[in-house]
């Protein structure tokens, strides 16, 4: 069955790979980002005027986009207004980034406090109402987020398009199906 999807950030990505692969399989999807006016550094009372309307009549909104704590703000919000609603889906993009618990500084840092807390939002929900929440958790994803971080070695970096798959995955689950977590990591590379 085809839905009306919302997501955040699609103008490059994991966001616009999402976007992409949902208008392929026949999805409705409404694009919130900085071109149409949905900019998360607004004040988080100027951004939820911005919010409901544009999801009016969604059934599934991903929170794609990352800036601070914006995405945790988003989740809470709208599951108190969807946690009544059996038909409604809240697509959690977080990262596996907080798992290595390594010693980094600046962006880096803040970056996995940032998805800590989006991970035990997901986590404190779990229950409290009929709206699903799910929780995609990717590792290394080559997008512009990587630029001047070191890279494992010896790995293939994911692609957005990888992780576009796996929210296709989420969506075409049956209703009475509710996947809540998923981790995913890049693997070793094959051996010639």
């Amino acid at each position: 069955m085809k839905k009306t999807i919302a997501i955040t950030g699609t103008t490059r990505g994991i966001g616009k790979a999402i976007s992409d692969l949902l208008e392929e399989e026949g999805h409705n999807v409404i694009s919130l980002m900085r071109s149409t006016g949905f900019d998360l550094r607004l004040p988080w009372d100027q951004l939820e005027h911005k919010l409901y309307p544009a999801i009016k009549h969604a059934d599934i909104f991903i929170n794609n986009a990352h800036y601070q704590f914006t995405q945790v703000n988003i989740l809470q919000h709208l599951f108190l207004n969807w946690k009544n609603q059996d038909d409604k889906t809240i697509i959690n993009l977080s990262s596996t980034a907080g798992d290595k618990r390594q010693d980094t500084k600046g962006k880096w840092a803040n970056y996995q406090i940032q998805k800590i807390a989006l991970d035990e939002a997901c986590k404190q929900l779990e229950g409290m109402g009929k709206c699903k929440v799910t929780n995609i958790r990717p590792g290394w994803v080559d997008t512009d987020a990587l630029e001047g971080i070191q890279k494992p070695i010896g790995i293939t970096i994911l692609k957005p398009k990888d992780i576009a798959r796996t929210v296709l995955y989420v969506i075409n689950q049956p209703t009475e199906i509710h996947i809540k977590n998923i981790s995913i990591e890049p693997w070793y590379k094959k051996s010639k």
